[in-house]
């Protein structure tokens, strides 16, 4: 009787350690988070291309050998959930985001590349493994205009709510200064700039080092937001402080 009861234990253990690792490989598949996304009555696993206004794409600097780098975020597609600015939610569908040209390319049903017409589609969340975990990164328009940006233009979103900390990194293409480097060599380079939003005041106003500015753009809920940085003893000199400071400001 003790040996059987011995046995069942055993077998209890091992079903359960099959079954953790079954949760484990689902939990770590990019893909298959995406496909599981919500289960909304607008959510859709068919991506109608008309919806998206799509062009066909154009991938000139992606193939020209004198050109060094990429113009993409990821030059890998990537699963990703889509949300159209009529509201309809997508899923699994293969995207990456152009940041030469601020487009968002994607694969239609027939693996045939296309980039979604300016502000047709308004949020992108990409899911990505990052160092053999799955992470995601979420890219979003829609925005006050601010210089040479509209509401159409892309931002990577650090922090969103009544407040939203994005990021906004441009590629443009330079001349290939290295010893080898022939009149026709370009290469890639990255400018990234942080932006601040509020959505009730329909205002967007570029990230400044310093407690000045962002008590000054969250002056509607100041008394709270000076307490707040005082006793957390923050500089706000650092992207990190200053997330921290829009965190608190959404839960207010």
């Amino acid at each position: 009787m003790k040996r059987l009861f011995v046995i069942n234990r055993l077998t209890a253990t091992i079903i359960s350690l099959l079954a953790s690792i079954h949760l484990y490989s689902q939990s770590s598949s990019p893909t298959m988070q995406t496909m599981n996304l919500g289960a909304g009555t607008n959510m859709k696993t068919t991506f109608n291309l008309g919806d998206a206004m799509r062009t066909s794409a154009d991938f000139k600097t992606e193939n020209n050998p004198h050109i060094k780098g990429s113009a993409f975020y990821d030059p890998a597609f990537s699963p990703s959930q889509i949300t159209l600015k009529s509201g309809a939610v997508y899923t699994g569908i293969a995207t990456k985001i152009n940041l030469f040209t601020n487009d968002i390319y994607y694969l239609s049903s027939d693996s045939t590349q296309l980039v979604a017409g300016k502000g047709a589609i308004k949020k992108v969340i990409l899911y990505q493994n990052k160092h053999s975990k799955p992470d995601s990164v979420i890219f979003s328009c829609g925005y006050p205009s601010i210089n040479h940006n509209d509401e159409n233009t892309i931002y990577e979103v650090l922090v969103s709510g009544e407040a939203s900390l994005v990021k906004l990194t441009m590629k443009f293409l330079t001349d290939d200064q290295t010893l080898t480097a022939t009149p026709e060599d370009k290469k890639f380079v990255e400018n990234t700039d942080y932006y601040v939003a509020i959505s009730k005041k329909n205002i967007i106003e570029k990230w400044k080092k310093g407690k000045d500015f962002i008590t000054g753009i969250l002056n509607d809920k100041g008394s709270a937001i000076q307490k707040f940085i005082d006793d957390q003893n923050l500089k706000c000199k650092s992207l990190e402080d200053t997330e921290r400071v829009i965190e608190y400001y959404n839960q207010l």
